[in-house]
């Protein structure tokens, strides 16, 4: 692009002529895009453009051009949130740099994203996605320098795209990075965070344009396997070491990432046992901090399912169930017995007038009393319940109970996090069948399209109508 004096009499359109000294005045004396057309006229606003670009290249301004709405704006904005889980995070075990490409996205039995999911989820009502991605074995160290392999970037930019596309709030993390997550220690720190600091940088200069819509998180779940409960205060000081890094690295980049807003995390994203020396990290910019945790409770039905039902209205089900085998795996694991499990079944009987329901509302009060302090407004960035009988299971008494159960804990799961000021993102990792284990949080069906999940869905709706009520 050129640009002539007044008294040029070139009339090609990539030429464009400085304003005068009264439209100067004019640009600086109104901020509203209207207000200038109005005084200058429409013919003008190239020089308008083109003048604020100069005074920004000469100023050496990185500052955004538009405010950014507040975290508490944005979180205010989240109705219901969803996950795409098991895509952009999963991996084959090929640690080759750019091993594959784009193709570890299939790697967990997943098909690739395809914009009609992301349209689909968006007319069921969800107005915000999370994107886990795991980036490494997708970057390599070149001496000193961070290098994401460009089909990866791509991949991952294509559908954040399609996501603001479909006006969603978007959710972009760094997800199973085994290099920084399992190594919450002080005698790796030098080494993790310079990788750290260097992969946010490239990832914030990637998104550096994008606008508020979108915002990223810094950690998923650190922790070392087996232990969560009984963290000691190093590792969950490295916690606020990876948050402030995190922090730094975006913020560095300057532009929209000046002001964008970032999830910061708690150890393991766990809210119960882990709060304990939590900071919030120091920020440049005021207001643009989030804080998340996940919760996938109770562990009895959500995760262990040694109880099929949930909800007062299907006590008697569960009571009526018989006793889970304790040599299931995913049982065992918890070192649940059979003693144990008798134990509790009985606590649950003799105590009828205690519902699940009372239950989940004590337990999330609890948790939004301990966050409090830290002032920030809390992402529940992953939450929901495994699914314990096949979509396509018979539509048996018992099995009509199951869905409806699961599809009414659903709404309480949303309702009951809007009440204490959480903005809930529901984990889904597409596997829409119970199969073994305990990681069937499928929604939607991703492909075909005709098996999705229409009935805890609307349930979800339904719970996510209630407002968010501030403590």
């Amino acid at each position: 692009m050129r640009f002539n004096s007044r008294n040029s009499e070139s009339k090609d359109d990539a030429s464009i002529s400085l304003p005068s000294r009264d439209e100067i005045r004019v640009i600086l004396n109104f901020n509203e895009e209207r207000e200038v057309v109005a005084l200058l006229g429409a013919g003008s606003m190239k020089k308008v453009i083109f003048f604020l670009a100069v005074v920004a290249l000469l100023t050496g301004c990185t500052e955004p051009t538009v405010n950014f709405r507040t975290a508490e704006e944005i979180h205010d904005a989240i109705t219901v949130g969803w996950n795409l889980g098991n895509s952009l995070e999963a991996y084959n075990g090929d640690e080759t740099f750019g091993a594959g490409n784009t193709e570890t996205e299939l790697s967990w039995d997943n098909p690739r994203t395809e914009k009609a999911l992301l349209e689909r989820v968006r007319k069921s009502g969800f107005n915000a996605i999370r994107v886990p991605v795991r980036w490494y074995p997708h970057f390599k160290m070149e001496g000193e320098k961070l290098v994401v392999d460009p089909a990866w970037m791509a991949r991952v930019q294509q559908i954040v795209d399609w996501c603001m596309e479909e006006d969603f709030f978007v959710i972009l993390n760094t997800h199973h990075e085994k290099w920084l997550e399992s190594h919450p220690f002080y005698a790796d720190s030098t080494g993790v965070l310079d990788i750290e600091r260097k992969l946010w940088t490239v990832i914030a200069e990637r998104f550096k344009d994008y606008d508020d819509r979108l915002l990223f998180a810094g950690t998923n779940e650190v922790h070392i396997d087996g232990e969560w409960k009984t963290v000691s205060d190093e590792k969950r000081e490295m916690q606020n070491v990876f948050n402030q890094t995190f922090v730094d690295a975006v913020r560095a980049t300057g532009g929209n990432n000046a002001q964008r807003n970032l999830i910061v995390q708690t150890y393991y994203c766990d809210p119960v046992y882990n709060l304990q020396g939590f900071r919030v990290p120091e920020d440049s910019a005021k207001d643009h901090l989030l804080m998340e945790i996940h919760l996938y409770q109770p562990s009895t039905y959500s995760m262990v399912g040694i109880e099929k039902f949930w909800g007062a209205e299907y006590l008697e089900d569960i009571l009526q169930e018989p006793l889970p085998d304790a040599s299931n795996p995913v049982i065992a694991a918890q070192g649940l017995t059979k003693e144990l499990m008798e134990m509790y079944f009985a606590g649950k009987r003799a105590n009828k007038e205690e519902t699940d329901e009372m239950r989940l509302e004590k337990l999330y009060a609890d948790i939004a009393v301990s966050l409090k302090p830290f002032g920030l407004p809390v992402i529940l960035g992953e939450s929901g319940a495994s699914r314990w009988i096949d979509m396509d299971a018979p539509d048996t008494e018992r099995n009509s109970r199951i869905r409806e159960s699961r599809a009414y804990y659903y709404e309480y799961l949303a309702r009951t996090a809007k009440r204490n000021d959480f903005a809930i993102f529901v984990w889904d990792n597409g596997y829409l069948d119970a199969g073994e284990g305990n990681e069937h949080f499928g929604l939607f069906d991703r492909k075909d399209g005709e098996r999705d999940d229409s009935l805890t869905i609307s349930g979800l709706m339904k719970g996510s109508e209630e407002t968010y009520k501030k403590k």
